[in-house]
């Protein structure tokens, strides 16, 4: 059994695995972490959710992530990608957020 380890470590990445026949698998050289729909909460659970997902903020998650979005259509050649991801925040207060892919592209939601 081979184990793959994020490099550096503790960092939040994980790579995708897709089995395969026989018991063998595929990895995918990408973050999973980044490309599906994912929250990590305060005590460090993963938690994978299917594309096109809705989630409500508690406000203490470390992480949350939409996954990929593609143009409509398009995301059905990418299992795992989606086209919409909606956020709920249930508690007041200031969210940062950014673009995994474009960590430039970054924003604050202010709920009050």
């Amino acid at each position: 059994m081979t184990e793959f380890n994020a490099i550096p470590p503790e960092s939040n990445n994980e790579p995708i695995l897709i089995p395969g026949e026989s018991g063998t698998n595929t990895l995918l050289g990408i973050n999973a972490r980044t490309y599906n729909p994912v929250t990590i909460d305060s005590q460090n659970r993963v938690q994978f959710m299917n594309p096109n997902s809705n989630y409500s903020v508690a406000g203490d998650e470390k992480y949350v992530n939409s996954g990929w979005f593609l143009p409509e259509g398009l995301e059905k050649q990418y299992p795992g990608t989606g086209n919409t991801f909606m956020a709920t925040f249930e508690k007041p207060g200031t969210y940062d957020y950014l673009c995994i892919l474009h960590p430039w592209m970054t924003g604050t939601i202010e709920v009050v």
